[in-house]
């Protein structure tokens, strides 16, 4: 998207890429996979190759998220993996 996301446009089960996009040392970039969004859309919880396995999934406050926020990258995400950037 040309332009900046906003509120409405996360949705979950979607895949997001960073405005910075960085390079995860597990091999995949840092996107994050919005697993919940709350009824007032002011919170998200989300997945992601920097979540550790075993950990609680993060929940951050939507206007972080947007700040953090860059594009939908959820049609470029190989089926059930992240995106690696080998």
């Amino acid at each position: 998207m040309s332009e900046s996301l906003k509120v409405e446009h996360i949705l979950p089960g979607r895949c997001y890429e960073a405005k910075k996009p960085e390079k995860h040392h597990s091999g995949f970039w840092n996107d994050r996979q919005v697993r919940w969004v709350n009824s007032d859309r002011t919170k998200v919880q989300y997945d992601g190759p920097t979540v550790a396995n075993g950990r609680h999934f993060p929940t951050i406050e939507m206007d972080k998220f947007l700040k953090w926020v860059g594009r939908d990258v959820t049609a470029l995400m190989p089926d059930g993996e992240w995106r690696p950037w080998l």
